[in-house]
């Protein structure tokens, strides 16, 4: 098997990570990932040329001084999203190889149309293209010597829910979003239109076989309405995995949670747990599992707690609540210095964050025996607030705090930015732009990049947070003059290492941590390779409103961005002194996911499983497909 040129040494190593979900299909162990070819080198100019105008205009029938006037409103614009050559990966002697690929699940011909099963190699019907509903790989925990995860399909066709209303109908060469017309429109409205059941797999961490053991409908009927497998915990050879109930308006309401022996893969049960919305994480601390868990209330749920599992095989449905009342949901939890640190998210309406700055909260300190009690539920305090980084107050309600671990005595966390939320909770705070240039200017000054930070001494009188990924300056909105304008960050820190995102500004999330083998692996969310879906949705009227001119005049920026970024990143730490180095740039392989969504190291084995998300569901080339995929570095 030859070494993907992408990968460095596994030797050591901490992980961020980004998103999949689906359905299976084996690939040959032997099946190393490609070799990564050169990145596209990012283009010199991509303003639009004397010619460009001639041809839009003529395409669009439009007169040729009014398509020029656009393309000189669109100059700075342009320019800001131009893309910068990326860095070069530094391979190592690491391995990389596919364990199994989402499988072709349905026969796309029309939307709202029939929808065929594929035969059993995949094939479809003439006249049909082969779908793989399942993009997301969530919930990836270790369990004994397997991996088990579960999967969401089509995620991205569920952003109307989040960005407010607007049309989610589209059709690309690499994605169908039905909206309204889906299968699912009658049961969970047109946001989930494309909604599918999860599935649940078990990967043997020895021979890599991979198979689904996603209970009936008999045996777990709440996975009929469970919007993905987002959750994920592991303790005394019992699996966890968890995650939000739909609701008839589209919103989520409970939370699902079912549990395998992890031993066997023998489905133990599932159960309802009505006064939660979400769970992502757990983590076993000092001989306890702890998870964090979103609260229900509101469309989408509203602030946190973090629960002690206190079950077993014969009722593995028991928690404790040891912390309680959080403003915001605690989205990631790690053990740090004998205490518990939240990474925490924003509160989520359609369209507009509330309930202040998300924060990161720690623990009191853990007893010898025994873990956290409802006693210490009420003893966490705040130990950072994204607004103590953003100068921004609407954009520092919209951020989330990301993937957060300890590595060498020291506390490292992160953001995450969804793509586009900055944008519309600026305009529902600051008002929205009655151009199509304003909007889009709000657009190139409110979205970001993730930032990762360095936390010493979290919690004490000495405690001091140094940015390490970040800028320096960032645009804020000048309510008075109406304008941006760049302001220092709060810190007023310049980044000891780089600037946000790795200087790729559509690496908007970390996602996942890990450390293995003492060393850190960052990876991204990088939604680069999506910006020619979404200049697409920018047509929209509820959201840019873009015209058809404008959109001709953004495509040669666009499809340059997907060209040269295209791909989740994954960035490696090997010293807290030294700059991250890029370990991969193009998903692994295939550069139509955007994110790493799970690490699960076994050290003991060599080896570290990663499972991935992306937003197609219709491609199927050789190195840009839909559907999730699981790979293993050795």
């Amino acid at each position: 098997m030859p070494p993907s040129s992408t990968r460095a040494r596994t030797r050591s190593a901490l992980l961020i990570a980004a998103s999949t979900a689906g359905a299976l299909m084996l690939v040959p162990s032997a099946f190393a990932v490609p070799p990564t070819p050169p990145p596209a080198p990012a283009a010199t100019s991509l303003q639009p040329t004397s010619d460009d105008v001639a041809r839009v205009a003529a395409k669009h029938r439009a007169p040729k001084a009014e398509v020029q006037r656009t393309a000189g409103q669109l100059a700075p614009i342009i320019k800001a999203l131009t893309p910068k050559t990326p860095p070069t990966v530094r391979k190592g002697g690491t391995v990389t190889a596919k364990v199994a690929k989402a499988p072709v699940d349905e026969c796309f011909g029309s939307v709202g149309g029939p929808r065929p099963a594929p035969g059993a190699d995949g094939s479809c019907p003439s006249g049909f293209l082969p779908k793989r509903n399942q993009a997301y790989a969530h919930g990836g925990v270790r369990g004994g010597d397997h991996v088990f995860f579960g999967t969401s399909a089509n995620l991205t066709c569920g952003g109307p829910g989040l960005l407010g209303p607007y049309s989610p109908g589209l059709k690309t060469k690499n994605l169908v979003c039905e909206g309204s017309q889906g299968p699912s429109a009658p049961l969970f409205g047109g946001n989930w239109g494309d909604w599918r059941a999860p599935h649940v797999y078990r990967v043997n961490a020895d021979t890599e076989k991979t198979e689904d053991i996603t209970p009936t409908p008999e045996q777990a009927p709440g996975m009929r309405s469970m919007m993905g497998v987002r959750g994920q915990a592991y303790h005394d050879d019992v699996v966890l995995l968890a995650g939000p109930r739909l609701t008839p308006a589209g919103g989520v309401s409970g939370l699902n949670v079912l549990a395998y022996e992890a031993s066997t893969g023998r489905f133990i049960g599932e159960k309802l747990l009505p006064e939660y919305s979400n769970m992502r994480t757990g983590v076993v601390i000092r001989g306890e599992l702890y998870v964090g868990a979103r609260a229900t209330g509101g469309t989408f749920g509203a602030g946190g707690v973090v629960l002690k599992w206190t079950g077993d095989k014969a009722d593995p449905f028991r928690f404790e609540v040891v912390a309680g009342g959080l403003p915001h949901e605690p989205a990631y939890i790690t053990g740090h210095d004998g205490r518990i640190v939240t990474a925490n998210w924003s509160t989520f309406r359609p369209g507009q964050a509330v309930g202040g700055s998300p924060e990161m909260f720690i623990s009191p300190a853990l007893p010898a025996r025994g873990g956290l009690t409802h006693t210490h539920a009420t003893k966490w305090k705040p130990i950072f607030q994204l607004s103590q980084y953003e100068p921004d107050p609407v954009i520092a309600q919209a951020g989330m705090f990301g993937a957060l671990t300890s590595w060498r005595g020291k506390l490292y966390f992160s953001t995450m930015y969804y793509p586009t939320y900055n944008t519309v909770n600026a305009w529902a705070y600051y008002g929205k732009p009655k151009t199509e240039i304003g909007r889009l200017n709000t657009y190139v000054n409110a979205e970001r990049g993730l930032q990762l930070f360095e936390m010493t001494d979290p919690g004490k009188a000495n405690q001091k947070v140094s940015l390490l990924y970040g800028d320096r300056t960032v645009p804020v909105y000048d309510t008075a003059t109406k304008t941006w304008v760049h302001k220092k960050n709060k810190l007023n820190q310049t980044p000891r290492f780089g600037p946000s995102g790795f200087g790729n500004r559509w690496n908007n999330y970390s996602w996942q941590m890990t450390v293995f083998n003492d060393q850190l692996y960052l990876g991204t969310g990088d939604f680069s390779n999506f910006l020619p879906e979404h200049a697409e949705l920018m047509k929209d009227p509820a959201l840019f409103g873009v015209s058809d001119v404008t959109a001709e005049l953004l495509k040669p920026v666009v499809n340059s961005v997907s060209a040269v970024y295209g791909g989740a990143d994954t960035w490696r730490m090997t010293d807290p002194n030294r700059a991250a180095t890029p370990f991969n740039l193009d998903g692994y392989g295939n550069r139509l996911a955007h994110g790493v969504r799970f690490w699960v190291p076994f050290e003991d084995k060599g080896k570290l499983f990663t499972g991935s998300a992306t937003f197609a569901n219709l491609a199927n080339r050789s190195r840009e497909s839909g559907g999730w995929d699981l790979t293993v570095l050795k």
